[in-house]
């Protein structure tokens, strides 16, 4: 009778511990942001847990690694010829700590998520969340950490136009655009266009606000712009992408000729921090570029187009003509009733002439949202028929193109149908319009 009442206390206790095991390994899964804050400046990540396994969205690597639970030890199996990370955890219902298995020191405090999308949990200043446009566009899972990613909130606080941007708080006036060199990285302008700036703002936001920032990101030598839209899921960003319009050649010489002087200048005061570091024995980090030559093996085969931006020529056999202010939409200065008119008269067009190009003015007053309907039927139209005639000459997806064997194919669709869009203004769109 001993021996059994002792199996049963052992069972009992077996039975227990598989309970608080099994409780926390269901508490513990979520979506989970933590901070560091070393030098005065804190920095968010972003991890998830769940059905036994583990991603750091914010990591250089972003891996997906299985983790387990065993009790209060937390378990994350790390790649081939790395140590698996085991630690102690804490868990309450809204927050997550990581302690040293050895000295039982804390590693990490994590808080559970609140927010509906990660890029507003990346967020230090919460009053940058905001309503972002509607759409349909490109999906892609969260990355806070890529080199050449930036995110840029927009929004008026108190009464100013603000952003966020590389979670610094900058005033969007006339000398954002040196900031953002500031904040950037010294990357050689001849591979600037592979940096991303998402762009982050409400739907109601005015355009003359939208395109007043991308003039500054270009006078920065940027070209490419991302809009994130609203998406479904927490950990994907939903995206329309596009190169901006360049600026004309007398105004980019006199900004390449700035950012020059900034970066010469920047260059001659990181040598001599350099070279008064050597002599104290110290290691410093310059701005040369040879940390950057990688750059040119990026490229995103979804968005940057075959065709080199170009300054637009009105030629009415291939040209459409949109205008879009606060109550309407025009074609060709004629009034259209819905988006399933834009699309159709898109469509029409492309039919008779593949190579046909859109030339889009917005009035100041008019809404980002209107700004991004137009940029995804115009987009999603183009991709449509790249998808038709791949699927009829290669019996071939669009979306299959990151297949290596299938990018020339891609191309092929892309020459075919190119995405040519380019925002005008007032005054072009009044001299384009006489021709037609």
């Amino acid at each position: 009778m001993r021996t059994k009442g002792i199996y049963y206390f052992i069972l009992l206790g077996f039975y227990f511990t598989c309970i608080v095991s099994c409780k926390s390994a269901k508490e513990i899964q979520g979506y989970w942001v933590g901070e560091d804050i070393s030098n005065n400046i804190a920095t968010r990540s972003l991890i998830k847990i769940e059905g036994g396994w583990f991603v750091e969205y914010t990591s250089i690597y972003r891996d997906r690694t299985p983790y387990f639970v065993e009790h209060d030890i937390f378990i994350i199996r790390k790649r081939p010829y790395y140590s698996d990370f085991v630690s102690r955890f804490t868990l309450s219902t809204s927050e997550l700590k990581l302690f040293d298995i050895e000295s039982d020191t804390l590693i990490a405090t994590f808080k559970r998520s609140k927010e509906r999308h990660a890029v507003f949990d990346l967020l230090n200043d919460k009053r940058f969340i905001t309503d972002l446009p509607t759409g349909r566009g490109v999906t892609e899972k969260v990355d806070n950490n890529h080199q050449i990613t930036f995110l840029v909130y927009l929004k008026y606080i108190d009464d100013k136009l603000t952003t966020n941007y590389n979670d610094k708080i900058i005033p969007l006036d006339r000398n954002f655009y040196m900031e953002a060199l500031k904040e950037g990285l010294p990357i050689p302008s001849d591979e600037k266009r592979y940096i991303r700036h998402f762009i982050i703002a409400d739907r109601n936001i005015k355009m003359k606000d939208i395109l007043f920032l991308e003039e500054q990101l270009k006078f920065a030598g940027y070209e490419q712009v991302s809009y994130l839209l609203e998406s479904s899921e927490y950990d994907k960003v939903n995206r329309l992408s596009m190169i901006m319009r360049p600026l004309e050649k007398p105004i980019e010489d006199e900004y390449q000729n700035k950012r020059n002087r900034y970066f010469k200048k920047q260059d001659s005061i990181n040598k001599s921090i350099y070279k008064a570091s050597k002599n104290k024995g110290l290691e410093v980090v310059t701005s040369d570029y040879e940390d950057y030559e990688d750059y040119e093996d990026y490229e995103d085969y979804e968005e940057i187009e075959i065709f080199e931006p170009a300054y637009p020529t009105f030629n009415k056999v291939n040209t459409i003509l949109l205008k879009v202010d606060k109550e309407s939409m025009f074609i060709n200065d004629k009034i259209i009733s819905n988006r399933e008119e834009l699309k159709k008269n898109l469509r029409n067009k492309l039919t008779v002439n593949p190579i046909t190009q859109v030339f889009y003015y917005a009035e100041d007053d008019s809404k980002y949202q209107d700004f991004i309907n137009v940029l995804g039927d115009v987009k999603n139209t183009i991709i449509e028929l790249r998808t038709q005639y791949l699927e009829l000459e290669y019996k071939l997806k669009y979306a299959e193109y990151f297949d290596e064997s299938k990018r020339k194919m891609v191309k092929e669709s892309k020459e075919k149908y190119p995405f040519i869009f380019w925002q005008i203004s007032e005054c072009e769109y009044n001299s384009f319009l006489s021709e037609i």
